[in-house]
Formats: structure tokens, sequence, C-alpha cells
């Protein structure tokens, strides 16, 4: 007879373990070598994830409602952009035109929209259950 295992659900609280976050070391775009700046993100169950997506379907229903809503490419990174953003804890290492880039809401949507590499990166690390979810 197979003895069957159980298994305890709280084990795996990945809810707890995405709001906490997990640090992304932004890679060069074309070389893939680490480079000295660091995301701290929120992981796809997390609350910040959820508000990103709640504020996301706001914005885009109030615009539609007030017609006011495009589609078109410049919609579409906009949008990504801000979901991005939403999942963005704290980072450092970031320098622009030579001077420090604090991390704020802004900051991060501009960063996002003007350098896409460094979004596309945020987006796969933070989409992966296991980057914040640890055995």
């Amino acid at each position: 007879m197979v003895q069957k295992m159980t298994i305890d659900l709280d084990d795996f609280d990945v809810t707890r373990a995405c709001d906490v976050g997990s640090e992304l070391t932004v890679l060069h775009p074309t070389t893939g070598e680490e480079l000295d700046i660091v995301i701290m993100l929120s992981g796809p169950d997390s609350r910040r994830a959820r508000e990103a997506d709640r504020s996301m379907t706001d914005l885009l229903t109030k615009e539609a409602i007030e017609k006011k809503l495009t589609p078109d490419d410049a919609t579409f990174e906009r949008m990504a952009s801000m979901r991005a953003a939403g999942l963005v804890i704290d980072w450092r290492g970031i320098e622009w035109g030579g001077k420090p880039f604090p991390f704020t809401i802004d900051n991060a949507i501009k960063l996002f929209t003007e350098r896409r590499w460094i979004r596309t990166q945020v987006e796969t690390f933070a989409s992966q259950r296991a980057n914040f979810f640890k055995a």
C-alpha cells in the first residue's frame, strides 16, 4: 500500500512571499552581463500586483467612458510601464544623465517606457513565482 503524504498549505503562502519581494539584478541588454542595478520587486500574487491590475482596469474603464482610450502602441506602452512600475518596491544603482535617479512611481514609469529592455526583464522576473517563493 502506498503511503499518502499530506501537505500543509501554510507552507505554500505565495502571497506572503510575493509581498516580501525579491531582487532582480538587471542584465546588460546585449551581453547578458550583470549590471550594478538592482530592482526590488513584488511577485505575481502580491497585494501590489493586485493593486496594479485594479488600477489598470480602473484607468482603462475611465478612459473608455470618457472616450479618451486610443488603442495604439503608445497606450499599450504606457499601460505596460504603469503595470510594471506598480510592482517595484525600491531600486538601487540607477543614475540618469549622470544624476541619481531615485525610485518613485513616476520615475519607474519613465524608466520602463524609455528603457523597454529593463521593463522586459522586470515583467519576466516578476511573473515567475519561483523568484519569490523559495523551497
